[in-house]
């Protein structure tokens, strides 16, 4: 093979058509979900959402929107919320714990939803989500999630009077 030219970065060959992409944190399963605009608006928010994920994160749902006034998107990944934006030059990332603590809240109309993360120290806010049925999806997914931390929490802790 040549050597590249000046200026050009080298690369290897490009894979064929159909060939699978390397998506350890299960990404693009998640964000096939997404309307084509929501796909569009998220491409930098998702790139930053996947260099910060860690060895074993999956992304198991996802919403695109605005979080704190740029493009941005939501993932639930494990026994955590991940919010992500592109804001310029310093990206916002904010990672929330799920546990019983955490509250989500949601509002839409006929043609957007928001989502609000709200922990005993603040709260984050997700907004102008067009893909709804994901956003409502999403909650519920939390809220689930919140339930099982918390049945988990009770059941390791020893009941009162008992000697550990």
């Amino acid at each position: 093979m040549p050597p590249a030219a000046p200026g050009t970065p080298p690369h290897g060959p490009t894979p064929p058509p159909g060939y699978p992409t390397r998506d350890p944190h299960a990404i693009g399963l998640a964000v096939a979900r997404l309307g084509g605009g929501s796909r569009r608006a998220a491409k930098v928010a998702l790139a930053v959402l996947a260099s910060s994920l860690g060895e074993g994160d999956v992304v198991e749902a996802i919403v695109q929107g605005r979080f704190r006034n740029e493009a941005g998107v939501a993932a639930l990944v494990g026994t955590k919320v991940v919010l992500v934006n592109d804001a310029r030059w310093k990206p916002d990332v904010v990672v929330l714990p799920v546990g019983p603590s955490l509250q989500v809240q949601g509002w839409q109309d006929d043609r957007k939803a928001s989502l609000t993360f709200v922990l005993p120290g603040g709260h984050e806010r997700i907004e102008e989500i067009f893909d709804r049925p994901l956003a409502i999806e999403m909650a519920q997914r939390i809220r689930d999630r919140v339930a099982i931390v918390a049945a988990q929490a009770q059941a390791q802790t020893p009941p009162p009077g008992s000697t550990a």
